[in-house]
């Protein structure tokens, strides 16, 4: 595997964005990032985009199995593509009773789909179309998008999976856009419970900042998952996502403020949770986007973010702390969030 693995949602969001800029003045004290004198051109960039995607596509057509690799623990599990509810092997790993098997698996579901489904887009493959559709309506059958009955990445990833391709697919046959509806209903009525268990007491930033440990109310895992639901909620105009939307915004005042007394999860996941919250920010109404936007330094956090990466090889970051090999979250997040920042800027 490369180290430098840029996610195929990087290069969906990078084609889509490369011209969104708001053409208004820089807010105040905002940090531009800087273009390089030798960047290529937009079409040689798009023609380099689209000969990996394509790659990426005819790779994943030629699999049998899902294959994931759990470096961590130095195993690579196949299962069977289409699965019907998430499969959590009987395997022992010293030390860890619980072994979160599921999100590896998001991970490459993920990109497996959106290699799969972007190839479908953009270049009209029916045998990419055909695949992906089979791979969709089997995840949107699932009994539970998690198997753990709480917020989690699982959730949140599978919630991004069939957003993205409810609002952004236009070659799904109108069965399967049904099914994943439906799907994105039911994974609301499951998870607002999960919601108020965890955050159901979240109504202001004063008061979560005046709690023993707002800490854990920002943490990447439930916060992530939590943004799924909104996702899910906003893409369906569910009765709840107002409600949704607005613990988000309560949560990212308290991580913006906590932020600026030096609170970190650490380059890889600082980058993983602002990669959600740019698909957020994009699932809002364009005037609530904006106002989020400027309301927030969003900008130093993915300066932040990006700049620890190696000159050269941005998605290689320095490995402090917790840190997922070539996952390269802030660069999924960079096109998203540039695209809409109310001060105009572009990563190098």
């Amino acid at each position: 595997m490369r180290t430098a693995r840029i996610l195929s949602i990087f290069a969906c969001l990078t084609l889509s964005r490369v011209t969104i800029l708001f053409p208004e003045p820089p807010l105040e004290g905002a940090a531009l990032m800087s273009v390089s004198k030798t960047q290529s051109p937009p079409s040689s960039r798009r023609i380099a985009i689209e000969s990996e995607m394509r790659m990426r596509a005819n790779r994943y057509l030629a699999e049998k199995e899902l294959t994931v690799d759990y470096y961590r623990i130095g195993r690579r599990l196949a299962f069977p593509l289409g699965f019907e509810r998430i499969p959590q092997p009987v395997l022992p790993v010293p030390g860890i009773p619980d072994y979160p098997w599921e999100i590896w698996m998001a991970w490459e579901i993920e990109e497996r789909l959106n290699s799969l489904g972007w190839a479908a887009e953009w270049f009209k493959d029916a045998t990419a179309a055909r695949e992906a559709g089979r791979e969709l309506e089997a995840l949107a059958g699932w009994p539970d998008f998690t198997p753990n009955g709480r917020l989690d990445l699982c959730l949140g990833h599978t919630a991004r999976i069939l957003c993205q391709a409810h609002r952004q697919w236009n070659w799904l046959k109108p069965q399967t856009r049904e099914t994943v509806a439906l799907a994105l209903d039911r994974l609301v009525a499951q998870a607002t419970p999960w919601v108020e268990t965890k955050y159901g007491q979240v109504s202001s930033a004063p008061t979560v900042l005046d709690s023993p440990d707002p800490r854990s109310q920002v943490h990447n895992i439930p916060f992530i998952g939590l943004i799924g639901v909104a996702l899910a909620a906003n893409t369906r105009g569910n009765s709840v996502a107002p409600r949704l939307n607005d613990k988000i915004e309560v949560l990212l005042d308290v991580l913006m403020s906590l932020r600026r007394q030096g609170y970190s999860e650490a380059v890889a996941y600082d980058g993983y949770l602002m990669d959600f919250l740019s698909c957020w920010i994009q699932s809002l109404p364009a005037e609530a986007g904006k106002s989020t936007l400027r309301r927030h330094n969003l900008g130093s956090f993915l300066n932040e973010s990006y700049m620890l990466g190696a000159p050269g090889e941005v998605a290689a970051v320095a490995e402090i702390a917790d840190v997922e090999p070539g996952r390269g979250t802030c660069l999924n997040a960079g096109p998203g969030l540039c695209g809409r920042m109310p001060w105009r800027a572009s990563a190098n």
